[in-house]
């Protein structure tokens, strides 16, 4: 079965992240100076692993660009259309990534990373595309997917009583030739209803990849840093209730 491929140039960011300008580069370097401290190198992932295995409970981790990490699930969400995307056996890629920034708050000790890379690349062959429909019951397909996209993600790490990721606080700053590509059970269906939500999908491709990425930057974000940096052992999916993931993902086992 041959696949249908959308590819789009997203020229508006999730997320108005730019630099000062010059004229103001001095003052701007004077006033980081003042509220951040830089623990380690942006090209030091050691100096890094070392940072988080002192105050996470996890274990160093290392990864190499272009080498496939296996995800066992992925939920993401594109409300405009009303589906929901359930992924099993989920394929990341990252492509020539790159750490720019790992500075710390002097006053709230919290920690931001950014992430540059060239391209990640997210695929599924065995994805269920849930449709909700209005006072109907919900119409559940299922398809491969495969998704690209390339830019930068920045995430912030809390300090609190204990210190864990905040996701919630994951932006992606730069998007660019991004490309989704789902398979022939969608894009050539004989059902009215997934045969509109395929038209609604190609007729506002922008809006539907900003609002997918609202829960695959954080997704992404917590990969890289579980596999290139430090592993906690918790499985982040982007499902925000487990209604979702028991009733749509295939049962773990033990797990009724």
């Amino acid at each position: 079965m041959e696949a249908k491929i959308f590819s789009l140039l997203l020229l508006v960011t999730l997320v108005y992240g730019q630099d000062s300008t010059e004229s103001d580069s001095s003052n701007d370097s004077s006033s980081e100076e003042d509220t951040y401290t830089y623990p380690c190198d942006t090209q030091d992932l050691a100096c890094m692993r070392q940072y988080f295995s002192k105050s996470l409970l996890c274990t160093n981790s290392s990864h190499d660009d272009g080498s496939p990490i296996q995800e066992d699930r992925l939920a993401a969400y594109i409300p405009k259309i009303n589906m929901t995307i359930l992924a099993n056996g989920t394929v990341v890629t990252f492509y020539g990534s790159q750490i720019t920034r790992f500075r710390e708050d002097r006053s709230s000790y919290n920690l931001v990373i950014t992430i540059k890379y060239d391209s990640i690349n997210i695929k599924s062959e065995t994805a269920n595309y849930v449709i909700n429909q209005q006072e109907r019951e919900s119409l559940v397909v299922t398809d491969s997917f495969n998704l690209t996209y390339s830019g930068e993600l920045s995430g912030t790490v809390i300090q609190g009583g204990w210190t864990y990721l905040s996701f919630v606080e994951v932006n992606t700053d730069v998007l660019s030739d991004s490309s989704i590509e789902v398979g022939s059970s969608i894009s050539n269906s004989s059902n009215e209803v997934i045969s509109q939500t395929y038209e609604d999908l190609e007729a506002d491709l922008p809006t539907a990849m900003t609002e997918l990425l609202f829960t695959i930057a954080p997704y992404s974000f917590y990969v890289y840093f579980q596999k290139y940096i430090c592993d906690y052992g918790y499985e982040y999916t982007g499902a925000e209730t487990q209604r979702w993931t028991s009733y749509y993902f295939p049962s773990s086992p033990g797990q009724k």
